[in-house]
């Protein structure tokens, strides 16, 4: 699995990537003639070109908040026990998270324009407070500013995709091709 590895079985159409196999529509047929059988189906995706994946810009944070609004509203609308937000309700939210937002953890993906899909991370904030034992005064908030640059880690606060461009497949099957011995031991 670390070399290039499958056998092409759709996407002929295409040009060939750099680093993946690219064959003739008809190696299927000398495959499975020498008497190899598919043990495997293997992807490759790429993006869809009119697919932008920018950072949430905080110059335009009321226009980012409610596409965020718009897109969290319909791609979680699905889940378990879900109730739509109300412009109120995500503002007030978006409002209390907005001075920890780091832009370039704060993703947007747009199709054509449209917004479809976003991913909120927030560093661990925690990290930084830990060292100031509950004493933001007279210095801590300092201490804190510095400890920020030091964190690590974070967490995925929100994700969300609209319904219509989820589990798009954007790529060509490949399969990795085994003899029956080989599929058998």
């Amino acid at each position: 699995m670390d070399e290039d590895c499958g056998l092409l079985i759709e996407g002929f159409d295409s040009s060939p990537f750099f680093m993946t196999t690219h064959n003739p529509p008809y190696y299927v047929d000398l495959f499975e003639a020498q008497g190899l059988r598919k043990a495997k189906d293997l992807w490759a995706y790429h993006r869809m070109p009119e697919l932008v994946v920018r950072p949430i810009r905080k110059r335009d944070f009321d226009g980012e908040v409610a596409r965020m609004k718009e897109i969290y509203n319909a791609s979680w609308k699905d889940n378990w026990g879900f109730v739509p937000l109300t412009d109120a309700e995500f503002n007030f939210k978006a409002e209390r998270l907005a001075s920890l937002i780091v832009e370039e953890l704060a993703l947007m993906a747009e199709r054509a324009g449209e917004p479809i899909g976003f991913m909120l991370s927030l560093p661990d904030y925690n990290q930084a407070l830990k060292a100031l034992n509950g004493r933001l005064w007279p210095l801590g908030w300092l201490r804190f500013r510095r400890g920020v640059r030091t964190i690590r880690s974070g967490r995925v606060m929100l994700l969300g995709v609209k319904r219509e461009y989820r589990a798009r497949q954007f790529g060509h099957r490949r399969s990795f091709f085994r003899s029956p011995r080989e599929a058998s031991g």
